[in-house]
């Protein structure tokens, strides 16, 4: 039985006007890298994966953290037919993420938080054996697309959020 509970709120740390450039479909956005950190950890199994989800939330780090379905990286990143089936083809998104975990973390209150929480993020990929995506394949989710996931609020949509964060 729960008698109390209690929920940290902090305002959201980014610009007040989200940072966007291009014309949709081919649209970018970059966060402030003193309040935002981006990492896409592969694992080797669904199995390994969930299990550092599960590290990381016990952490209690991150404003998002999520395990994004591989065929996502595609449905969201390509700008046509033509280059959805392009990329397809290439198996990129195949090939490194097919388990990999999305994670950004927020410094909520500071420069300092967002330090502490990279560390504390890396602490954990090392113990739970994860690996970047190559920096090519994060350079080509992240300003498209990872950033304006949360300006779009996509995750929001299609999952149960929690507070502001999507887990």
């Amino acid at each position: 039985m729960v008698t109390k509970m209690a929920i940290k709120l902090h305002p959201y740390p980014g610009p007040k006007e989200f940072p966007c450039e291009g014309i949709v479909p081919n649209h970018t956005s970059t966060l402030p890298p003193d309040r935002f950190q981006w990492y896409i950890i592969k694992y080797p199994s669904l199995e390994k994966a969930a299990n550092a989800m599960y590290e990381i939330s016990h952490a209690e780090i991150a404003g998002v953290l999520q395990k994004w379905p591989t065929v996502y990286y595609n449905w969201w990143w390509a700008n046509s037919n033509e280059e959805y089936w392009e990329t397809w083809k290439e198996g990129v998104w195949q090939r490194y993420c097919k388990y990999a975990v999305g994670v950004c973390l927020w410094g909520f209150t500071s420069e300092k938080q967002l330090e502490y929480e990279k560390r504390v993020l890396e602490d954990i990929i090392k113990e739970t054996k994860g690996k970047p995506i190559p920096q090519e394949v994060f350079d080509r989710w992240v300003p498209r697309t990872a950033n304006n996931w949360i300006r779009d609020t996509n995750g929001s949509r299609m999952m149960r959020p929690s507070g502001t964060f999507l887990r």
